[in-house]
């Protein structure tokens, strides 16, 4: 489900690309139209017959992004449970997230530094909160986090044994990292896949990257009100839609395969808390649950979540 602070906005014609002719993922021209976005000028969200990414089939402008940015978080903001620190992230109670991503790194760090790239983490929230997770289980014994933001924020860390370096873009310096989180972030970049590839290629052997993107154009396909699609899919923020079979078949389509193994593939997590939205969450909790009983061929999901390790 969308969340509360993500605002979908008009653009005119000058804050407009001209229409793709072809995927930004794989370049095929066999793509179809699904739903439209907005009207005058039109918009229409393109699904992919190669990949299955859905994208808008223009892109705004970066002047038309800036804007849009520059007041994304806007209302954002809210007292966490623990420690009374107000953050700007996507998702309530982001323990809950770490706690997942937690669950599938597996690779022993015992007796040295763990790296961490944390891709459009806002304030660093859920990276420092991993940081900390692994330092209090001495999984580790010192932690490096690089968090890229245009926000260009830096978090407040009181942590001892967690170094963090902020930039405000993705720099292919050589360096490589045992988790790489790429949060709720890739559906706003106009062209991702070399974003994506620099992303998985900065792993070392046995690194995990974690994503979470939407999945929510069967969703958006069966409603028939267009101004709840414009409500649920927040154009231009969300320029992509990424579910399932993008998702299962990505290390394919970047030339990945066998250096790279899927580890999970799944709907995402709920991201609004019961006690923060108990309706909204409700909702959310009964459009995911028949994936696991009828899988692939289910796609009301709306989100999904990977997790992908280097292998070689």
């Amino acid at each position: 489900m969308t969340s509360y602070f993500h605002k979908a906005t008009h653009l005119s014609e000058s804050q407009l690309f001209p229409p793709d002719e072809n995927c930004r993922i794989c370049g095929s021209k066999n793509r179809a139209k699904q739903f439209l976005v907005q009207p005058e000028p039109d918009v229409w969200l393109l699904e992919c017959h190669r990949c299955h990414v859905s994208s808008a089939s223009r892109m705004p402008t970066d002047e038309a992004l800036e804007v849009y940015y520059g007041k994304y978080y806007s209302g954002s903001t809210y007292e966490q449970s623990t420690g009374g620190k107000v953050a700007k992230i996507t998702f309530d109670k982001p323990l809950r997230l770490v706690k997942r991503i937690r669950s599938g790194i597996t690779e022993s760090f015992q007796g040295r530094r763990v790296d961490i790239l944390d891709f459009g983490g806002g304030d660093g929230t859920v990276s420092l909160l991993l940081g900390t997770t692994l330092l209090e289980e001495n999984a580790c014994k010192d932690v490096r986090i690089v968090l890229v933001d245009l926000s260009g924020e830096v978090p407040r860390n009181k942590e001892s044994g967690i170094v963090i370096e902020n930039r405000t873009g993705l720099e292919d310096d050589g360096r490589h990292y045992d988790v790489v989180i790429a949060s709720a972030i890739l559906e706003h970049i106009p062209s991702p896949r070399e974003v994506l590839r620099t992303l998985l290629c900065s792993l070392r052997t046995g690194g995990v990257f974690y994503a979470r993107t939407p999945s929510q154009a069967a969703l958006l396909r069966l409603l028939p009100i267009r101004q709840l699609r414009k409500l649920l899919f927040t154009y231009p923020g969300h320029v992509h839609d990424m579910g399932q079979l993008f998702w299962d078949s990505i290390l394919n389509q970047l030339g990945l395969l066998p250096a790279f193994r899927m580890l999970w593939s799944r709907p995402s997590p709920v991201e609004r808390s019961f006690r923060e939205g108990f309706f909204r969450a409700l909702a959310a909790h009964l459009l995911k649950a028949p994936w696991y009983v009828l899988g692939g061929c289910y796609g009301l999901v709306g989100g999904w979540e990977v997790l992908i390790q280097k292998c070689d």
